[in-house]
């Protein structure tokens, strides 16, 4: 089904986990950031981190890059795949966990009203939104094809009918154009894909997971290279999720009030998180806590070690390593 979840983010990473399917057989995983300026990739197997790598997106044969017009490198005697298990000596048929960075205009992400929707369960959701997305927003100008998920505000994955204590449901989706080359260039490279997950809404997961306060609504912010999103989060939930342009960012803060006080929550607590460069200063008004690797670390109680190539040992503190890790080892 090219509208489900399970073709989108091959189920949400969930159904992996649960049945231990990650790390059948010992084949390494590889979790990709795909960014226009920097593609940078860690490698698992197993529990162990074999290392994190920058600085990729000059490869030839890379993973395709949202909005790049080299998303098919030339012909290679060996594939990015190869050089990339060959450096950190890990052997196997890689598994694939991409986070491509798409542009505001990509990536459709909102908080619906259950009782809005005239759906009363995913399958029907997401058959609606294959037909047509205009039977589920009433506006939608997109021609575009879309593949489409369905989550509950926890950003798990929604099955079967709605509970009757979800309010709102998330309704993800990813232009099915880009999700094609993404499938290809797994093919091509004789390996597998597990998940789909744009950057933005892995953040906003680990920090329902991992630090999102249980009582005290608050909001996170999270910097990428061609966005920035902001989430409003109550009793661990999202509430609601905007996506800004890069040139927009001051605009961001102005409407994060006005949400607020629509949505009747009062947050002067806001978390930032950047993965691509620290562009936002807090206003007076608001209460900040940056999010950093070593709060990641501390967080989790784990440290995104790698080695160098053949050999050598650092410890990697880029924030993303972090994210990757985790996702890769803990989302569920």
């Amino acid at each position: 089904m090219a509208y489900s979840l399970i073709h989108f983010v091959r189920a949400f990473p969930l159904r992996y986990y649960l049945g231990g399917g990650l790390f059948r057989n010992g084949e390494p995983m590889v979790a990709v950031v795909l960014a226009a300026e920097q593609v940078s990739a860690l490698v698992m197997c197993g529990p162990q981190v074999l290392g994190y790598e920058k600085g990729l997106d000059n490869l030839p044969d890379r993973p395709p890059v949202p909005g790049s017009v080299r998303d098919v490198g030339p012909s290679v005697s060996r594939t990015f795949t190869a050089k990339l298990l060959g450096r950190w000596r890990a052997r196997g048929a890689a598994q694939y966990v991409m986070l491509p960075e798409l542009a505001v205009g990509d990536l459709y992400c909102n908080a619906h009203s259950v009782s809005s929707l005239r759906e009363n369960d995913a399958q029907s959701l997401l058959e609606s939104l294959a037909e047509d997305p205009r039977q589920v927003f009433g506006a939608w100008d997109e021609i575009r094809e879309f593949r489409w998920a369905v989550l509950s505000p926890g950003l798990k994955l929604c099955e079967g009918s709605f509970d009757a204590r979800e309010r709102q449901v998330m309704i993800v989706g990813l232009p099915a154009e880009y999700c094609d080359q993404i499938d290809s260039w797994v093919e091509r490279q004789q390996a597998s894909l597990v998940a789909i997950i744009p950057p933005s809404l892995a953040c906003v997961k680990w920090f329902l997971t991992n630090l999102a306060p249980e009582s005290e609504p608050c909001a996170l912010l999270v910097e990428l290279e061609q966005m920035t999103v902001v989430a409003i989060v109550v009793e661990q939930r999202i509430v609601l999720f905007r996506q800004y342009a890069v040139d927009d960012d001051d605009n961001a803060w102005e409407e994060l009030v006005g949400h607020a006080q629509g949505l009747g929550v009062t947050t002067r607590r806001v978390y930032l998180w950047s993965l691509g460069g620290s562009r936002c200063t807090v206003p007076d008004t608001f209460e900040g806590v940056r999010i950093t690797a070593g709060l990641m670390e501390q967080v989790t109680d784990t440290a995104a070690v790698s080695r160098r190539p053949k050999g050598g040992g650092t410890a990697e503190k880029s924030a993303a390593a972090c994210l990757l890790r985790w996702l890769v080892r803990d989302l569920a």
